[in-house]
């Protein structure tokens, strides 16, 4: 996609994260693109809470998993994620870094006794519900803090 073509940039998706190393890889494409005059991005990033084992039984239930991204427990792990994804994007001289489902700069869900057995489309209302409350609000996640400071250029 590099070579011979009018783009004006590879984008590149990062999740899930499991298998070839994800570093590793996305160096090898932006130098491909670089080669042929290209810029690269990252169009979307997401840690997707799933296990290697789990990547190659449960591929075909992507609601199951991206229903795990809701809750407030994963918050450290959030942070984490992006802050390599920044210092990458740096490093890369990427042209953009784009964090996907960023519903999740604005709002989570709280783990407990009413949200512990709701199905993927119940999480997605009401993680959405208060996303927008949030955005109406200018209130950002605890994630959408720390992601606001990182491509402010604190933190990294």
């Amino acid at each position: 996609m590099a070579a011979n073509t009018s783009l004006d940039y590879i984008d590149m998706h990062i999740y899930p994260i499991q298998g070839d190393l994800v570093v590793d890889r996305a160096i090898r494409i932006a130098e491909t693109a670089r080669s042929h005059g290209k810029d690269a991005a990252i169009g979307e990033a997401w840690l997707y809470k799933l296990s290697s084992a789990e990547l190659a039984t449960e591929a075909g239930n992507w609601a199951k998993i991206y229903g795990r991204d809701a809750y407030s427990f994963w918050i450290p792990l959030d942070k984490a994620f992006l802050r390599t994804m920044v210092k990458l994007s740096h490093y890369l001289r990427l042209q953009f870094l784009s964090p996907f489902w960023m519903q999740y700069l604005y709002a989570y869900l709280d783990y407990g006794p009413t949200t512990s057995g709701l199905g993927y489309g119940e999480i997605s209302k009401l993680v959405n519900q208060k996303t927008w409350t949030n955005i109406q609000a200018n209130a950002l996640s605890p994630t959408g803090d720390f992601y606001r400071d990182l491509i402010a250029g604190e933190g990294l």
